[in-house]
């Protein structure tokens, strides 16, 4: 499968998801490794953009290509659920 995020150069292959440890997100709460991406390289640049008032305030940016084996990604069935978050109570 290939994934697709738009990363510094220098975050570009961190898989740690060490940003989600310390900062919330759309999908997780703190304290919860995550690394965001997307199956095609238009919906990575939308879900960037629509997070940024100013576009031209972003630093350089890389789109990164990842392939990624079919056995590493799960069914949403076996996924921990997240609460905490604003929508999770509706």
């Amino acid at each position: 499968m290939q994934l697709w995020r738009l990363s510094s150069a220098r975050h570009a292959h961190d898989f740690s998801g060490a940003y989600g440890l310390l900062h919330p997100g759309r999908w997780n709460t703190p304290g919860r490794p995550i690394t965001y991406c997307s199956t095609v390289p238009s919906l990575t640049a939308l879900e960037k953009r629509v997070h940024v008032t100013d576009p031209s305030l972003l630093p350089p940016l890389l789109l990164v290509e990842y392939s990624v084996p079919t056995f590493h990604i799960g069914s949403a069935s076996v996924l921990p659920l997240i609460t905490g978050l604003p929508w999770a109570a509706q």
